[in-house]
């Protein structure tokens, strides 16, 4: 059987429910021309809409973007050119346009198969046959482009019409687009003898209910064996399709905790056993790319953030799947990227001090460790809630510490904490891998019926029965309704999100490296897409 390269890019924006059964028709159509001449195709998405931005970017600044890299490089791979417009498309012609004039003639040029196909509304005439012909035709002399119309008679069905649902049925509009496409797909697609990469973007589309079946890469940090940083690879992996209950997420950034480390390094394999190859980051931020069957509630195109399931891959990726439930509308107040920073740590910070320590306005808390990203959280959130906050920190973060609202700030690189506490704390809160007998000597500093929270679990919390004190080891859980409240506090401006540094994701292993020697301080986020 022959196969071929071709590229199917979209320019359009606009009406996506309709798009995406468009899309599906297109596809099949092309896919079905292709396998009656004897050829054989594979599906790739390249969702060129989603390149708006970084193309207005390229236009003002003439920076290229890693995703518009990475559709450049889709396109200069391919032998032919195939442009499919949805249904309503917001100013396609100028969206390709763009594009086109990004690839430059000499890539145009180079194709031996240019194919436009419309399929527009009349209520937004399909002009990009004009733009096609215009910059194609220049650097084609043979063969010219070839247009098909698939519209706009038989696709006038749009959102706004209330007639969107019937793009949804089988239809004669189906057919009438498969007998447009079938001879010019015939006569120009099927010269080429290399191995065929249909390119379809724009829409975000089932690629079950088609012939062919999608196959996308992208980037991921990964581990196939346990040990230290040099087992992380930066590698190019498949895409994950979403299940039910499931939702894929475009990851803007995820973080790094010292848990990671832990889990790379094997020693986290009872309480978090995970399947290599394996992908770390258990933090995610980033917008919802596709939706799995039965989620409602949110929608593609939102912003989340989410705690993502430890023993299942994370985000120290491109795109990451997510169990919808875990995820909650990101905040609107900081940007996306630096939302990552918030779901572990903050949590930890919240359980820690109101589901096990049960502060309430008025009582003593001392945080031992508050100048760690969970004790940032924990001064904030403690001081919001009323209590009166003393927490340790060294001279690097005191200042931080303050400002976050501690109303004593110890120095425990100078100080001893039981000699400088001398009224009893209603809750100890223990973020700090310290000594055993220095974590013991915090139960002395508790008022009878007290607690001590500790997230050192691998040295268990003291406790004082006697005096009814007790010894909570906590190990954080997912929550979305106490994320959430976290979410509100950030965008009321109860609560600073702070952020040391912003690392791409393939410098991760180097990240995990300076982490295992002392090196990392502060929270950092991990971002995939770097210009």
């Amino acid at each position: 059987m022959d196969s071929g390269v071709l590229a199917v890019v979209s320019a359009g924006v606009g009406c996506p429910r309709p798009a995406r059964r468009l899309a599906d028709w297109i596809t099949e159509a092309v896919c079905r021309s292709l396998a009656a001449g004897g050829a054989r195709a594979e599906v790739e998405v390249l969702e060129l809409h989603r390149l708006a931005a970084d193309l207005a970017q390229h236009s003002i600044q003439g920076r290229v973007s890693l995703d518009l890299r990475e559709a450049i490089a889709a396109v200069v791979a391919a032998d032919g050119l195939v442009v499919a417009t949805p249904v309503r498309a917001a100013s396609p012609s100028k969206v390709f346009d763009s594009f086109l004039a990004i690839l430059g003639d000499k890539v145009l040029s180079g194709m031996s198969v240019p194919l436009a196909l419309n399929s527009g509304s009349d209520r937004q005439p399909p002009d990009i046959t004009q733009v096609m012909r215009r910059r194609l035709t220049a650097v084609h002399a043979e063969p010219v482009p070839t247009v098909v119309d698939a519209g706009p008679v038989e696709w006038q069905a749009t959102a706004l019409s209330g007639a969107a649902a019937r793009l949804h049925r089988p239809s004669r509009r189906r057919t009438r687009l498969g007998d447009a496409l079938a001879p010019a797909v015939t006569q120009h697609l099927l010269r080429i003898r290399s191995r065929c990469t249909v390119v379809n973007s724009c829409f975000e589309f089932e690629a079950t209910s088609i012939a062919a079946k999608v196959r996308t890469g992208m980037k991921a940090v990964r581990f196939h064996e346990y040990g230290d940083p040099s087992v992380l690879r930066y590698e190019d992996v498949e895409q994950p399709v979403p299940g039910a209950g499931e939702v894929r997420v475009r990851v803007a950034a995820t973080s790094f905790n010292p848990v990671d480390g832990n889990i790379r390094g094997g020693f986290m394999q009872g309480p978090i056993p995970v399947t290599l190859p394996h992908t770390p980051g258990i933090d995610v931020a980033g917008t919802v790319d596709a939706l799995g069957e039965g989620v409602d509630g949110i929608a593609v195109d939102d912003d989340v953030v989410g705690f993502l399931p430890m023993d299942g891959n994370g985000a120290a990726a491109q795109y990451v799947l997510a169990p919808a439930d875990v995820l909650i509308p990101a905040p609107k107040s900081v940007p996306l990227a630096d939302a990552a920073a918030l779901p572990l740590v903050g949590l930890t910070a919240y359980q820690a001090l109101f589901d096990h320590g049960k502060l309430t306005a008025g009582q003593r808390v001392l945080i031992n460790g508050a100048g760690g990203a969970v004790g940032g959280y924990a001064v904030q959130l403690a001081k919001n809630a009323g209590a009166h906050v003393i927490a340790t920190a060294g001279p690097r973060s005191s200042e931080a510490v303050t400002s976050a609202g501690a109303d004593e700030v110890i120095d425990h690189t100078a100080t001893d904490v039981t000699a400088v506490v001398t009224e009893p704390v209603d809750l100890a809160l223990n973020l700090a891998p310290v000594a055993p007998d220095e974590l013991a000597s915090l139960v002395t500093l508790v008022r009878p019926g007290g607690v001590v929270v500790n997230t050192t679990v691998w040295m268990p919390a003291p406790s004082d029965e006697e005096r009814d004190v007790r010894g909570i080891d906590l190990f954080v859980r997912s929550d979305a309704d106490q994320l959430a409240q976290l979410v509100a506090l950030i965008d009321r401006g109860e609560l600073r999100v702070d952020v040391a540094e912003r690392v791409p994701l393939a410098e991760l292993p180097a990240l995990h490296a300076r982490a295992s020697q002392g090196a990392v301080h502060g929270k950092v986020i991990v971002v995939p897409s770097a210009d």
